[in-house]
């Protein structure tokens, strides 16, 4: 697999060797509305307990979605009071995370959602299929990975299309480079039927010469001696 644009903690399996038919083109600017996509993967978040805290410098955290080649990987990163965010991708480290903090729990919000229907922390670290919507429009717009990070309520919630930025979330926690390497390779040359620029077949005979070095006058060895 050819990777273009940016670097991320995947490309080391680089040296393993390249199958120059499948390709990822990556951006860090590029994003959509959730909604273009069919709709948000952060629905449900986790949330500290007690969830308003009057301590300075709290530490909290930040919610992290990731659909890659058609699974949703929730994570999350801890903020304020860090000199480094830690990505965070499973219910163990998260709970380990908030005791280091002095906080008393972490668990799923689902005060938006019937109460009968609550997750637990490890339903909600454990990765899914995404859904027929997701999935269709990633396969329709050749699109590998999206990336959705918590924003504030009034803000417009969008996905990072194809970025090089799963390193700094911590993402190697939840798939390895290999795997991860693996996943895309299979996902765009098998699901999305590869990205490789098509080949271009040349027909006419003027293009064909010139192409090889010849013109109407001259051969490619030189001018013809009289």
């Amino acid at each position: 697999m050819r990777l273009i644009g940016g670097h991320d903690y995947y490309d080391c399996v680089l040296a393993m060797g390249i199958d120059p038919t499948i390709m990822l083109v990556r951006g860090k600017s590029k994003s959509i509305s959730v909604e273009e996509a069919g709709g948000s993967l952060l629905k449900r978040r986790l949330v500290l307990k007690p969830e308003w805290s009057t301590e300075r410098n709290e530490v909290g955290i930040h919610n992290i979605a990731v659909a890659f080649c058609g699974k949703v990987y929730r994570g999350i990163q801890g903020l304020h009071g860090l000199d480094k965010p830690e990505g965070i991708w499973s219910a163990d480290r998260a709970q380990s995370f908030v005791a280091q903090q002095k906080k008393r729990s972490v668990e799923v919000n689902t005060r938006w959602f019937d109460k009968r229907d609550k997750m637990t922390l490890e339903q909600w670290f454990t990765p899914y299929e995404s859904s027929g919507d997701l999935r269709e429009y990633m396969i329709a717009n050749k699109i590998s990975i999206l990336v959705e990070e918590q924003v504030l309520q009034h803000e417009e919630r969008y996905f990072s299309v194809n970025p090089f930025t799963l390193k700094k979330i911590g993402f190697a926690k939840a798939v390895d480079p290999y795997t991860a390497f693996q996943e895309l390779s299979m996902w765009i040359g098998g699901v999305l039927g590869g990205t490789s620029p098509e080949i271009v077949t040349i027909k006419d005979d003027k293009t064909l010469i010139e192409g090889h070095g010849f013109d109407n006058q001259f051969s490619f060895r030189g001018p013809r001696l009289a």
